[in-house]
């Protein structure tokens, strides 16, 4: 049960950063990572699908393993939080509590941001080459298993 219920989460988490990717006012990186967690703890078939992501798996890699992002993704961010949280404030919002809770959220998420560490080059690199080891673990334990399932197959045929 636990594992359907952190299945659906992870999906959900994932929908929500996916969302997150085209609404700048919901955050994109505490769910993807939210659904990385969720995934690592009821499905290794999820959680390997989504670090292997072309467009997320690099992100979860290097914040999972170094606590870092790159410096475009930091810039860019920060210029998509502003922009839409000064938007709000300037031309939606007109309760004086609200803009307040806009501006404290966004400061805190800014400093967030910046005390993150920035992925160097030589954290690329090592990133690279721990993804080509992992990947090829997997391989050869998705290999394992096919030899497993096959033989049990094969013993089930003669039976």
């Amino acid at each position: 049960m636990t594992r359907i219920v952190l299945i659906f989460c992870g999906y959900a988490s994932l929908s929500l950063g996916i969302i997150g990717i085209f609404l700048p006012i919901l955050p994109t990186t505490p769910f993807i990572l939210l659904a990385s967690a969720c995934f690592l703890r009821s499905s290794n078939k999820l959680h390997s699908w989504l670090t292997n992501h072309s467009v997320f798996g690099d992100y979860i890699f290097a914040y999972q393993r170094f606590k870092a992002v790159s410096g475009s993704a930091k810039v860019v961010s920060l210029v998509l939080l502003w922009a839409s949280i000064l938007y709000s404030v300037l031309f939606v919002v007109s309760i004086l509590w609200v803009k307040a809770l806009l501006l404290l959220i966004a400061v805190s998420v800014s400093i967030h941001l910046i005390r993150l560490k920035t992925l160097t080059s030589e954290m690329r690199e090592n990133m690279k080459q721990e993804r080509v080891v992992s990947s090829a673990l997997t391989q050869k334990k998705q290999g394992c298993k096919n030899e497993n399932s096959l033989k049990a197959e094969n013993a089930a045929a003669e039976r």
